[in-house]
């Protein structure tokens, strides 16, 4: 059967509502990709899942499900709407790199199990987003001007193909995993706010630059208190830096956002140790994402311990 060409002009964006289980990282018996050749990717990935950060020590939270599942999928609507991969190539990547890298990290853990396909299990979560967004980071690497991929959603028992061509603007990698970033904070972000898979979550609406000091420190610790209570996060705490201890001059305000136990702790290490161009720090993407929202040029400094994540805040 030779494959016709789509003629829908619906564009890509109703492919993500079909995904099933195996693309959010569920466990579906039975099912695998086709095979792909050996490649200089597979060997790293064995070397890398030789060599990985430190096993997280302590309890952290259960995830609420659906908040679990908003996570994930805006990385898939995210790397979708930027149009620079093939979703199906995805997919079989995706499979791969994760299946490479389960035993070691199953070894990392032991005695513990995770429960596979149990995004509500910090310990499956953590290494579930960790290798999507591993696998992102190598199809931005490989990002592709033009291609073709199967059309999911124009129905029917015959394989209809799209032609996609990347928007403008995302020649340079760099810029890419800048808007992928800023793509996944900005879904999180309406997700929390607007609600989710008929989840309402009750996160504020974005400060304006009128709202003052205050007024910003309490929306941000707002949206970040969503996040925990809905398992995210052991605790989180938002402070004002006093103004004579701000380290950027000129800046309108600096504020500091510590979240003690996050659910991508390990995740956030492999990915440094990876040197990813992405990195699922959903604390300051999601942050990121309010901020600008309220017209704030904002930006921020990134660091983690064996603890928690903290985010200096710059304000202008």
């Amino acid at each position: 059967m030779v494959p016709r060409r789509c003629g829908c002009g619906a564009g890509r964006r109703g492919v993500l509502t079909g995904l099933g289980a195996s693309a959010l990282g569920l466990a579906v018996p039975g099912r695998a990709p086709a095979e792909v050749p050996a490649s200089l990717d597979e060997l790293f990935d064995t070397f890398y899942g030789l060599n990985q950060p430190e096993a997280v020590r302590f309890p952290r939270r259960r995830l609420e499900k659906v908040f679990s599942v908003l996570l994930m999928r805006s990385g898939y609507a995210s790397l979708d709407a930027l149009d620079f991969f093939p979703v199906d190539r995805f997919q079989v990547q995706f499979w791969k790199l994760r299946a490479s890298q389960q035993e070691a990290y199953n070894n990392l853990y032991d005695p513990l199990k995770m429960t596979v396909g149990d995004l509500a299990d910090p310990l499956y979560f953590d290494f579930i987003s960790f290798s999507q967004w591993a696998t992102v980071d190598r199809c931005i690497r490989d990002a592709q001007a033009e291609f073709d991929e199967p059309c999911e959603t124009c129905g029917g028992d015959e394989v209809v193909i799209r032609h996609i061509v990347r928007p403008e603007g995302y020649g340079d990698p760099s810029v890419l995993a800048q808007a992928f970033e800023d793509e996944v904070g900005g879904r999180v972000y309406r997700g929390l706010r607007d609600g989710f898979n008929e989840t309402q979550f009750g996160a504020p609406k974005a400060p304006g630059k009128g709202a003052g000091a205050e007024g910003v420190r309490a929306a941000v610790a707002g949206l970040v208190g969503v996040m925990a209570k809905n398992g995210f996060c052991i605790s989180t705490t938002v402070e004002v830096v006093p103004p004579d201890r701000m380290t950027e001059p000129g800046a309108a305000m600096q504020l500091l956002v510590r979240c003690q136990g996050p659910s991508m702790l390990w995740g956030i290490s492999a990915l440094d140790f990876r040197r990813s161009m992405v990195v699922n720090r959903y604390d300051a993407l999601t942050v990121g994402a309010m901020l600008r929202e309220g017209g704030w040029d904002a930006s921020y400094k990134y660091r983690r311990t064996d603890a928690f994540t903290e985010a200096l805040w710059t304000l202008k």
